[in-house]
């Protein structure tokens, strides 16, 4: 399993997500973290290029890292889901790495999990500070600049595997979680939602798996 942290492109660090790897690690898989550089540093291509090349370190170092790739999964929660959702369409779309002028890794991934996904990068909600920093002057009419504006529109030119999805009623951003599933089934991609009502025990907040993996 690949994980990538949340936090809105411009905040987090991936020892966040400890606790969410190490209960992964516990069912018997085994866990790689990544970070990348964060908005105001830079802008979202970077961000999608920070990833694609740790995707390209694994599996170069797949013999030293002691790690298989027969069977690899991506996870990402909220801004990150969004990061996976462009790693995920890159890896099955020539068409696209050459809009992006990226080069994918050989890694096969096969199937992709988005919890509390963040799906859109022009807000107008309390994720609003984001909408005029995913893009600068630099990134202006360039092949990949409209997939930046409108993340969904990757799959206008690639697919997905299969996919699952994690929300809650109280999800702060929920109404993304289900954009993206009506997106999926109008493409005919394999998925499931797990969309959980109101908490009992505890509140089922926005990324609350990754908060209370137990």
């Amino acid at each position: 399993m690949i994980n990538i942290h949340g936090g809105g492109l411009f905040a987090s660090f991936k020892e966040v997500n400890r606790n969410f790897n190490y209960a992964i690690a516990k069912m018997g898989y085994t866990v790689i973290s990544l970070s990348y550089r964060r908005i105001p540093e830079t802008t979202l291509i970077h961000q999608i290029e920070d990833v694609m090349a740790a995707m390209r370190y694994i599996e170069k170092h797949a013999d030293d890292l002691n790690i298989s790739l027969d069977h690899v999964y991506l996870s990402g929660d909220s801004a990150s889901a969004l990061l996976s959702l462009y790693v995920l369409a890159l890896h099955r779309s020539t068409k696209l790495c050459t809009i992006f002028n990226i080069r994918p890794s050989g890694i096969v991934l096969r199937a992709g999990c988005f919890i509390s996904i963040m799906c859109d990068t022009q807000r107008k909600d309390l994720m609003a500070a984001i909408s005029d920093v995913v893009t600068d002057r630099s990134d202006r009419a360039k092949p990949y600049e409209k997939y930046m504006l409108d993340p969904l529109s990757v799959l206008n030119v690639s697919s997905l595997p299969p996919m699952i999805q994690i929300t809650s009623t109280e999800d702060a951003i929920h109404l993304d979680s289900l954009k993206v599933r009506r997106r999926l089934r109008e493409h005919g991609i394999e998925h499931e939602m797990h969309d959980y009502p109101l908490g009992i025990e505890r509140h089922l907040v926005h990324v609350f798996s990754v908060m209370y993996p137990d």
